[in-house]
């Protein structure tokens, strides 16, 4: 269903995405500093800034899927389509900015995501995706579309996700033995 949205309609759903992100930045990076003990609010502040308004900034107007330009140049046309379902796993050190950058990203491809975070960011994790999850009602998006891990999870259960074969990418951010 979300594959037909038009682009002004999935740019404007970004941006109501962005700004409620932007809106809640600061007292989404104090959450973060206090559970992960990891960076410092203000330094998270203008992470959480840029990767909700700077990213949309970045997609806004140009396509998510259909033809991408660049005929005259190369000599080639480019064709996106959505992948369906991207599994994002989301890192302890930034947990705000990926969840939002890569929610961000994946909606304007006309994918679904699944996010999963690391075990010790999971409460701000909650609370981001809680916050994007209500914009998504508000602008009447496909039950689903964003989903995430709730709980505190496991490598086992990070590889099932994975492994499942409704995955059909995965968006790895984190250390070297989970990338």
């Amino acid at each position: 269903a979300f594959e037909t949205w038009d682009e002004p309609r999935v740019d404007a759903l970004l941006l109501a995405l962005a700004q409620a992100v932007a809106a809640n930045a600061e007292a989404l990076a104090t959450a973060t500093v206090k559970e992960t003990k990891i960076g410092n609010i203000a330094d998270k502040t203008v992470k959480n800034m840029h990767a909700s308004l700077g990213v949309y900034q970045t997609l806004a107007g140009k396509p998510g899927i259909g033809p991408l330009g660049g005929e005259a140049v190369r000599g080639v046309t480019e064709i996106a389509g959505p992948a369906g379902v991207v599994f994002a796993i989301v890192p302890v050190t930034n947990p705000v900015a990926t969840a939002i950058f890569k929610t961000l990203i994946t909606l304007k491809a006309r994918c679904s995501v699944i996010l999963s975070f690391h075990h010790a960011c999971v409460a701000v994790g909650n609370t981001v995706c809680e916050i994007m999850e209500k914009v998504l009602t508000q602008h009447q998006a496909p039950a689903g579309l964003m989903q995430w891990v709730r709980k505190r999870t496991s490598r086992a259960k990070t590889a099932k996700f994975m492994s499942h074969d409704g995955v059909s990418l995965i968006l790895a951010t984190g250390g070297a033995g989970m990338v």
